[in-house]
């Protein structure tokens, strides 16, 4: 059910939004489980605020689904190569979906030695990574993740595109509280933050992006065009 409210803001339920993108993922290729996993997750990042990656993801999902570029019928192949080292060859799948086959292996190898390494392979991931982490740390584990991406970001002072967003997440347990969860991109500012500006017509902070030496303004393109964030390690 959407609520109208009189500022004009539409409201929906977490359970229906949750329905509704599960419905989207399935009628675009997406097996079931899959979109269970999707669904959820991008309904949280909705719900706690993390609009780059809520909803603001969908097309992009679709599109991706649609092209053939992930497959959303792809099933991990799961291997525990030793007492604490599980291979997760995701299929050209989705990286949730692939991390979500490995769970119980990985929280067994934890158990089991006191430490777990999951690498994921052939995988696309489009949210955030504290959904990864944070259901370890409610388990009272430590847990830390960290994802490459394509190049759309430039030294300090550069022009050229050279390294990923490249964003790393961790998650601890507090006692008698929530877990401190952190997640960051390793640029200025995150890719989903700049493309929001984008849709908006706001500018990004200064100091945010690399642009051509005749691009005097901070307002960032809405396709992204060449416009690429700095790294956040200036050096």
């Amino acid at each position: 059910m959407i609520e109208k409210k009189e500022t004009g803001d539409a409201r929906i339920s977490f359970h229906d939004l949750k329905s509704l993108l599960r419905a989207i993922f399935v009628n675009n290729g997406t097996a079931p489980e899959t979109a269970d996993i999707l669904a959820e997750n991008c309904a949280a990042c909705e719900r706690d605020g993390a609009f780059s990656h809520g909803i603001f993801r969908m097309p992009g999902y679709v599109d991706s689904l649609k092209s053939g570029w992930v497959d959303g019928l792809a099933i991990p192949d799961v291997t525990r190569l030793g007492p604490s080292f599980i291979r997760i060859d995701a299929r050209n799948g989705f990286a949730q979906r692939a991390l979500a086959a490995a769970d119980l292996l990985v929280r067994n190898a934890v158990r089991d030695t006191g430490i777990a390494v999951a690498a994921i392979r052939n995988s696309h991931h489009f949210s955030a990574l504290w959904p990864d982490v944070e259901p370890f740390a409610l388990s009272g584990y430590m847990a830390i993740t960290a994802v490459n991406g394509l190049a759309n970001v430039v030294l300090h002072g550069g022009q050229q595109a050279v390294f990923g967003t490249n964003p790393i997440a961790f998650a601890a347990p507090v006692e008698n509280a929530l877990p401190l969860v952190v997640d960051q991109a390793t640029s200025v500012m995150a890719n989903g933050e700049v493309r929001l500006h984008a849709l908006a017509g706001k500018p990004v902070p200064d100091g945010t992006g690399g642009r051509s030496p005749r691009q005097t303004h901070h307002r960032p393109p809405r396709d992204f065009g060449g416009r690429s964030v700095e790294h956040l390690w200036r050096l």
